[in-house]
C-alpha cells in the first residue's frame, strides 16, 4: 500500500522515538524568501552570504520536504566547567548525522529509496528557521532556538527529502522577554543592533591575535570554547531535562593544560570533540587569556 504523506509522518515519529532522537517536526520544502532581510544581519567569515541559505532545492533538486530533529544535549550543572556544555560529550556533528542515517535508512523500509540530504550545523540552510516552521520551538532574544521541554539546550539536524510528508506548524509561543540574556551577555551581543561579531563563541573560533577588546570579552565569559551565560541565564532552561542520548554524556568538563602543550597529546585527547577542528593553538590561546586575566 502507498504510504500517505500521514504515514510517513507518523513513521518518523516511531522511528525517531526508537533511536532517542528527542523530537522531530516537518516543513515544506520551499525558497525561504523571509529570511532575505534578516540574514545579513548575521554575517560573520563562518557564515554563508545569506542568498545560499533560502533554498533547499540547491541540495535536493526535486525536494517537497525538510525533516528537522532537535537532540537534547543537557546533562546536569557543573560550575567549574571551562568548557561550554554543548563541547562536553562526543563531538555532536557525528553524532546527530548518524542518528539522521539510520533514520533515513529504516524510513526507507517503508517508503523505498528516496533522495535526502543530511545537515547538521554544517551547511548553508538556516537550521533555527527551519526548526521552527517544524513546531519545534520559537526563536528567543537570544537568538537561539527555544524547544517547549528542552529549552535552549538542543542541537538541530535535518534532512531535506524528496518525499511528501505531512507538514507541522509553527508553534504560538513567544519568548518572554526578560531581557536577562541581553543584561549578561559579556559582548554585548544584543545591545541595540544584534552584532554575532561580538560573541564570546565567534570571537574564540577567531584564529590569530585578538584585540584587547576581544580579549576581555573572552575573559568574562570564563571558558576556553563557547559561552552558555545567553542559556544559563534563561528561564527557559529552569527545569531542563536530563538526555538520554548517551553521546552527549560528559567525556571532560573542561580542557586540560596538559593536553594542549603538543598537537600529538591534543589529538590523542580531544580528536573526538565538537572543538578539535579549530586546532591546538587556537585553544591554548583561549586558554592563555583566561588565566591571563584570572590572576
Amino acid at each position: 500500500m502507498r504510504k500517505t504523506p500521514t504515514d510517513i509522518k507518523e513513521q518518523l515519529k516511531a522511528y525517531a522515538k526508537e533511536l532517542k532522537i528527542s523530537d522531530i517536526g516537518v516543513c515544506k520544502a520551499r525558497v525561504y524568501d523571509e529570511l532575505c532581510d534578516a540574514l545579513p544581519k548575521y554575517d560573520t567569515p563562518f557564515v554563508p552570504s545569506y542568498d545560499k541559505r533560502i533554498s533547499p532545492f540547491a541540495f535536493v533538486k526535486n525536494a517537497r520536504s525538510v525533516i528537522m530533529c532537535v537532540f537534547n544535549y543537557y546533562t546536569g550543572e557543573k560550575n567549574d566547567a571551562n568548557l561550554s556544555r554543548y563541547a562536553w560529550g562526543l563531538d555532536y556533528h557525528s553524532v546527530v548525522k548518524n542518528k539522521l542515517s539510520k533514520l533515513c535508512k529504516l524510513l526507507k523500509k517503508d517508503t523505498g529509496d528516496f533522495e535526502h540530504y543530511i545537515f547538521c550545523d554544517n551547511s548553508p540552510m538556516c537550521d533555527k528557521h527551519l526548526a521552527y516552521l517544524s513546531g519545534l520551538g520559537f526563536i528567543g532574544e537570544n537568538h537561539l532556538l527555544i524547544h517547549p521541554k528542552y529549552g535552549s539546550y538542543v542541537f538541530i539536524g535535518g534532512i531535506i527529502t524528496d518525499l511528501d510528508i505531512e507538514e507541522d506548524v509553527p508553534l504560538d509561543t513567544k519568548c518572554d522577554g526578560c531581557k536577562k540574556c541581553k543584561e549578561s551577555c559579556p559582548g554585548r551581543v544584543f545591545d541595540e543592533l544584534f552584532d554575532a561579531r561580538k560573541c564570546a563563541s565567534y570571537i574564540m573560533q577567531k584564529k590569530g591575535t585578538l584585540s584587547a577588546d576581544e580579549q576581555k570579552i573572552v575573559a568574562n565569559s570564563k571558558k576556553v570554547w563557547g559561552c552558555d551565560i545567553c542559556s544559563q541565564v534563561c528561564p527557559h532552561n529552569a527545569h531542563s531535562v536530563i538526555t538520554d542520548i548517551e553521546e552527549f554524556f560528559v567525556k571532560s568538563y573542561n580542557v586540560e593544560e596538559r593536553f594542549i602543550k603538543d598537537d600529538v597529546s591534543f589529538k590523542e585527547a580531544y580528536k573526538n570533540r565538537a572543538f578539535f577542528w579549530r586546532g591546538r593553538e587556537t585553544i591554548k590561546r583561549n586558554t592563555d587569556i583566561i588565566n591571563t586575566h584570572n590572576k
